[in-house]
């Protein structure tokens, strides 16, 4: 802990595409490790035990990007073991309560655990001229009657982790995507529908890729949502991380100048409202409430601006934790952690290296 004036600060590291650790600090304002929990009756019920839950101590969250996964070791052989000593083993011991695993997401729907709703990503680096020393070991560990979102709830509920599932809402690594060069993390979802994207393959936008995909689209938000309903249903995760920030691109017409309009924030707050109504309706099912954790930037203004009314969602109550910064931060950590005063929400901080330039 950082005493920092009147904030108590907590830590939480993320492991990212190039191994650096990023880390969120938590700003005032755990785990259900029991298997046994069983079917709650009541909304009442489960939302005061979804309160008892956020408010256990959540001293460090790792949130972990799932490269470990598609850049495993060329020569090395591959066991449960073997991924879990990569990075989430030496977590035992440390002062790291939850693991928020994300598997891949890049490209929108492209997992590296099992779905039906989205695509599996089997495709290797390698095969693309990316990191041809490593391999994408999905298709081995589902060969193994496992996968990696699996392997690390097994690992979590056996080490007395905390364990969520973090979604990149919106990531573009496949804007290196050409016709001519295709690239690994292209997903047959964007060949299909060309037009849910932000522009033509290849075009220079303002403050936007073209591969991004559009959520003032009914199709990409009723499809988004059912990527977390599949999840809820299937795996038995403490909680589930909508990461915006990987990457902040909501809509097309923001992305070609423009702020976001009325409209557009009501339909994402809508979108947001279903999610939360998921975790709900399947926590319920099993008696172990699900978290909703959202990463967003540190200015409610600013993300108003491109789609994301962070005040409302506060106020409606779809949240329960909320993490600011990823490449960039702009205010104090004191003026972000005003957002969780006297609201049943907590307030973290997080560190990732700038990729503002100069």
């Amino acid at each position: 802990k950082i005493n920092m004036k009147h904030m108590k600060i907590k830590l939480i590291i993320s492991t990212g595409l190039t191994l650096l650790f990023f880390c969120f600090f938590m700003l005032p304002a755990c785990s259900n490790r029991n298997k046994g929990y069983s079917p709650v009756s009541s909304v009442e019920k489960y939302r005061e035990l979804r309160n008892q839950k956020l408010n256990k101590p959540r001293a460090v969250i790792h949130n972990n990007d799932g490269c470990d996964v598609i850049y495993f070791p060329m020569n090395e052989k591959y066991t449960v073991k073997n991924l879990m000593d990569k990075r989430t083993a030496g977590l035992t011991g440390t002062d790291v309560s939850t693991i928020s695993f994300c598997p891949t997401a890049s490209g929108f729907g492209n997992y590296t655990h099992h779905t039906k709703v989205g695509e599996v990503l089997l495709r290797h680096g390698f095969e693309f001229g990316i990191r041809p020393d490593t391999r994408n070991i999905t298709a081995e560990m589902i060969a193994d009657g496992t996968d990696p979102l699996q392997a690390n709830v097994e690992f979590a509920r056996a080490n007395g982790f905390e364990i969520f599932w973090s979604n990149r809402m919106n990531d573009t690594h496949d804007a290196a995507h050409r016709k001519d060069k295709p690239y690994y993390l292209w997903t047959k979802f964007k060949e299909n529908n060309p037009q849910y994207l932000f522009g033509e393959i290849g075009e220079r936008l303002p403050h936007g890729r073209w591969s991004s995909v559009d959520f003032e689209h009914q199709e990409v938000r009723d499809l988004c949502v059912q990527f977390f309903k599949e999840v809820c249903t299937n795996y038995d995760v403490d909680g589930v991380e909508l990461d915006f920030l990987r990457h902040f691109e909501l809509f097309k017409t923001v992305a070609r100048g423009e702020f976001a309009t009325q409209e557009q924030l009501d339909m994402l707050t809508d979108m947001v409202r279903q999610i939360r109504k998921v975790t709900e309706e399947e926590g319920m099912k099993r008696g172990n409430p699900i978290l909703v954790l959202i990463r967003v930037p540190t200015s409610p203004e600013y993300a108003k601006k491109a789609g994301v009314d962070i005040e409302r969602w506060i106020d409606e109550g779809l949240v329960d934790i909320i993490v600011g910064s990823c490449y960039f931060r702009l205010d104090f950590w004191e003026n972000f952690a005003k957002l969780g005063k006297d609201k049943d929400v907590k307030i973290y901080a997080g560190l990732s290296e700038s990729r503002v330039r100069e």
